[in-house]
């Protein structure tokens, strides 16, 4: 489950959403949400329907962890309609139950476009009531991207709300661990010991108490969730 950590919706953040709602309205939209991706937390300065976040972020069902629209942007998707990422890399079992959980708020399709900025990502999440096909997303894709250009993170004001990111969510040790492992992806127990100081039988520890600290099934799994968001420096 995502730590919740208090924001507050104020006038100026929901200007900045008032405006791009109406955008994407008048692209066939019902809704949208912009999110902000650091190293240990993401913020959401939210216009999904209400209730939404508390069932997926700030719920107990761990849905994110699951989810093919966020797992996308984290394997590095900066482009796409959540119906090619559900068909991509959704199966059975918790990844369709995220997809329905979509749907059950009207979401049958969406669009997402990630930006890179210096110490974060930004992204716009679009909802459709019904599939986006490619003429559409394409004639969609400039104008958002131009739109999410000019926003300014620091311009948002306070967030809807911040949760903690699956990397905040690691003792001071493991996000060594973590960290070295993201910045370093070949490298193996021994070498990751090395460039900490610490033993194998530590590094092994370590990456056990990590993973199942996140809800994972492996460290390459952890390593995945981590990742989003993470820019060195």
């Amino acid at each position: 489950m995502a730590e919740y950590l208090p924001g507050g919706n104020i006038p100026n953040s929901r200007r900045v959403i008032a405006a791009l709602t109406r955008w994407a309205e008048g692209v066939g939209a019902f809704a949208i949400a912009l999110q902000a991706y650091r190293a240990r937390s993401t913020s959401v300065w939210d216009g999904f329907p209400a209730g939404f976040w508390e069932g997926y972020s700030l719920g107990q069902q761990d849905m994110d962890r699951v989810c093919a629209v966020a797992n996308a942007m984290r394997i590095g998707w900066t482009s796409y309609a959540w119906q090619e990422a559900w068909g991509a890399l959704a199966g059975s079992g918790s990844p369709l139950e995220a997809r329905r959980y979509f749907e059950s708020y009207g979401m049958r399709d969406g669009l997402t476009f990630v930006i890179s900025r210096a110490r974060s990502r930004i992204g716009l999440y679009m909802a459709f009531a019904e599939p986006v096909d490619d003429a559409r997303r394409a004639a969609i894709e400039k104008r958002a991207f131009a739109r999410l250009l000019r926003v300014q993170e620091e311009d948002l004001g306070p967030p809807s709300f911040t949760f903690a990111t699956n990397l905040g969510r690691l003792s001071e040790a493991e996000q060594r661990l973590m960290i070295r492992q993201i910045l370093e992806p070949e490298a193996d127990d021994h070498q990751l010991g090395t460039g900490l100081g610490i033993s194998l039988r530590t590094v092994q520890a370590t990456k056990s108490r990590a993973f199942k600290r996140l809800n994972c099934r492996s460290w390459a799994e952890a390593v995945m969730l981590c990742r989003m968001g993470w820019r060195a420096g």
